[in-house]
């Protein structure tokens, strides 16, 4: 934003920003026992699943479809961000809910983030379709529908066959490992 910014302005923003961070850490604490009951691991995956699916939902939508653009973006990653907090803040004072918003604080973290998936792709579809369309120019190459030809080629022409048999060799990996650890 500032690309001017002096040096020693920046390091001291830094140092300013990791305190922050840090004292926002020890002040959280608290609630990680509350979402995830005292287990890191499922707290983890808790706020992952709430994190994530906008973050996906942009990201698939975007390449896959030209016509989003950055205001749809924007919105579908703060509507999920709003869609996050009220979950977790759900989920801290689920003992005194009821009703739905009970259920919504009690559901399953995994199909939570299914939800959140499809709410984030509606909402950037949604925004994608009343706002105007982006400057194609300025996208070429960014997603399939805006690829030329020559970038095409230039794709196909950048990997070889011992790339291949290297993916070949690394998905076998992956299923000899998953199938080891799931027997």
């Amino acid at each position: 934003m500032r690309p001017h910014t002096p040096e020693k302005k920046l390091l001291n923003i830094g140092r300013l920003a990791t305190t922050l961070v840090v004292i926002l850490g020890i002040i959280w604490i608290p609630i990680m026992n509350k979402i995830g009951g005292g287990v890191l691991y499922q707290y983890l995956q808790s706020v992952q699943s709430y994190i994530a699916p906008p973050i996906t939902a942009v990201f698939i939508l975007g390449i896959l479809w030209k016509r989003v653009n950055s205001k749809a973006a924007i919105i579908t990653l703060f509507s999920g961000l709003v869609m996050a907090a009220l979950r977790i803040a759900a989920e801290i004072s689920k003992d005194s809910l009821s009703g739905v918003a009970y259920q919504f604080a009690t559901i399953n973290f995994a199909h939570m983030a299914i939800f959140m998936f499809i709410f984030s792709a509606i909402v950037c579809i949604l925004t994608t379709m009343i706002t105007t369309a982006p400057n194609y120019d300025t996208i070429k190459g960014f997603a399939f529908g805006t690829l030329t030809e020559e970038q095409k080629l230039e794709t196909k022409r950048s990997f070889t066959w011992l790339d291949i048999l290297l993916s070949i060799l690394l998905i076998i990996v992956v299923i000899s490992v998953l199938s080891y650890f799931k027997g």
